[in-house]
Parts: C-alpha cells; structure tokens; sequence
C-alpha cells in the first residue's frame, strides 16, 4: 500500500464522498418506503373508521 499524500488524496475523498452518497440513498430509500407503507396503513383504518359511521 502507497502512502496517502496530496497527490492521490482527491481521489481517495472523491471515492469516499461518493459511498457516502450511496448510503444516503439507500437510507432514504428505506425511509420512503417505510412512510409509504405507515400511511397506506393509516389510510386503511380512517376507511374502516369512516364506513363504520
């Protein structure tokens, strides 16, 4: 392994920047996901709510 210097550190913190990203999607992804589906469920029981009026 090389050593790190100011040379081939923009690229080592481009890479990094990027996996950053990555995760961030994904997280928001899941996070999306699990909203959707909390508000479909909520959706579901205001309808059994509101036919039982």
């Amino acid at each position: 392994m090389g050593t790190v210097g100011p040379e081939n550190l923009a690229p080592i913190i481009k890479s990094l920047e990027q996996k950053l990203v990555d995760v961030c999607i994904v997280q928001l992804e899941s996070a999306f996901v699990l909203m959707w589906e909390a508000i479909m469920d909520a959706n579901g029981q205001i309808e059994v709510l509101m036919t039982g009026l």
